[in-house]
């Protein structure tokens, strides 16, 4: 097995903040033991682009309407989408490359970096903050043994722009559960504390009569004493709860920076995954399948996210791997020294930043009341993994193709709308593009605007 970082083994988690990005893992866990300052990310350093040989291909799409333009003049349009050079995405225009494409890209990879005086800053107000709620919660029997997990785009070290967005789970493990799928996709689950769970007569008040974790009862709780502990914190307020929301979201509003921070209870369950992840986690060609059996050892956990059923909701739990994601993240490379410290780097999370970004501006931008809405950026992370698998070579992200790599993911998120089907990448038999749970007119839209914006050399990205 390659030297990989086995921070999601069940260890405890830092509770400091910190972005590791690719091989930075283990100059920034030195930096930790000794108790420095979080660094950023240094400057990204591209050579000169050599130019494109390949020939180009067009294909039959279609584009949302331009301003001024009808919707009806431009279906059927043909479109000059990506050809392919040498595994590569590239533009039909000058001769496989948009005019000043590659370096438009890369100044916006410049421009998306997180500021190191404000990561500094936003890290000491969610530390301080973080280390004040975990101790008093601890001190309810209920939460005794809840432990801090970082997750989410800024420890992914994928974050855009901004360090104002945090997501933190607080893990409570269980050893003896019972499952029963809510539906047949399987990432809703019920979760039924067996008599042998040694938490069972703890948790006696959030449970049925038949022995059922109640989610909304156990949310509801940690909500209340997070609600009086921040009456003791300056510049610190609750945001309204949110409609089978799993997070209780804080503001923290201080030296003008307004930073959101979620807080997610999730059930450590120590036991098997579910049967139908097996086909799932496909990363042999792109990590190995040593790195694959070591993840499958790993927990998985449950957060109190209610499923609808008909207009109702129910107390369902919804399965997470959050932590094999941000392990995945932060340890991309197919070889052993992709990323590492003077060694050569990828450009795979450039480019799910810029996917991010793409998105991110197209909802901003959106004038169809909110249809864009339904998308998030776990849809954008979720196609990074499948072609990670499907282009798993670091040969295939050089960071000096990143125009080309960057047109390769888009080619794969615009199949995925085209087709209506994103499978999730632990669980295939659950396609986060279904019509159940995104309606085909909210995808053929984004469709159009990303095809708009691709045939114009992406004008939003001047915006």
């Amino acid at each position: 097995e390659r030297g990989r970082a086995a921070g999601t083994a069940g260890g405890t988690q830092s509770s400091e903040l910190g972005v590791k990005d690719g091989g930075r893992a283990a100059a920034e866990a030195d930096r930790r033991a000794a108790g420095g300052p979080h660094v950023a990310d240094p400057p990204v350093r591209f050579q000169s682009l050599e130019p494109a040989t390949g020939k180009s291909e067009k294909r039959r799409g279609e584009r949302c309407t331009a301003p001024g333009e009808s919707r009806d003049a431009v279906q059927g349009t043909l479109l000059a989408l990506p050809a392919v050079r040498g595994g590569h995405a590239a533009s039909e225009e000058s001769g496989g490359r948009a005019p000043g494409r590659g370096k438009r890209l890369k100044d916006l990879v410049e421009s998306l970096r997180l500021s190191a005086n404000e990561i500094s800053i936003s890290a000491n107000l969610v530390n301080e903050t973080m280390n004040k709620l975990v101790k008093r919660i601890k001190q309810h029997g209920l939460f005794r043994d809840v432990e801090r997990l970082s997750t989410g785009s800024y420890y992914e070290g994928v974050k855009v722009s901004r360090p104002d967005e945090f997501d933190i789970m607080l893990k409570m493990p269980l050893e003896n559960v019972v499952l029963d799928k809510f539906e047949s996709s399987g990432a809703f689950y019920y979760v039924k504390l067996e008599k042998e769970e040694p938490k069972r007569d703890l948790l006696s008040n959030c449970l049925d009569k038949n022995g059922y974790l109640l989610s909304r009862e156990m949310l509801s709780q940690l909500r209340k004493i997070i609600k009086e502990e921040i009456l003791h914190i300056k510049e610190v307020s609750l945001q309204r709860k949110k409609p089978r929301c799993p997070a209780v979201t804080l503001n923290i509003e201080e030296n003008g920076l307004s930073i959101s921070m979620d807080i997610v209870l999730a059930l450590e369950v120590k036991q098997s995954w579910p049967a139908n992840t097996e086909d799932g986690l496909k990363i042999e060609p792109w990590l190995g399948r040593a790195i694959r059996d070591r993840f499958r050892l790993n927990p998985f956990y449950l957060v109190p996210k209610q499923a609808k059923d008909g207009r109702a909701t129910t107390d369902t739990w919804r399965i997470s791997f959050s932590h094999i994601e941000k392990d995945m993240l932060n340890n991309h490379g197919n070889g052993r020294t992709c990323c590492e410290l003077n060694e050569p780097r990828c450009c795979r999370k450039f480019c799910l930043r810029l996917l991010k970004h793409l998105l991110q501006k197209l909802q901003q931008n959106d004038k169809s009341k909110g249809v864009l809405d339904k998308f998030c950026s776990y849809h954008c992370k979720t196609t990074f993994f499948h072609s990670c698998v499907r282009h798993p070579t670091d040969q295939e992200w050089k960071l000096n193709d990143l125009d080309y790599c960057f047109e390769m993911l888009l080619d794969d998120f615009v199949k995925g709308l085209r087709e209506q089907n994103l499978p999730h990448f632990f669980i295939p038999s659950l396609n986060l593009f279904d019509s159940r749970e995104i309606d085909g007119n909210s995808l053929k839209c984004l469709l159009r605007n990303i095809e708009y914006e691709r045939s114009n050399n992406f004008p939003i990205f001047d915006c």
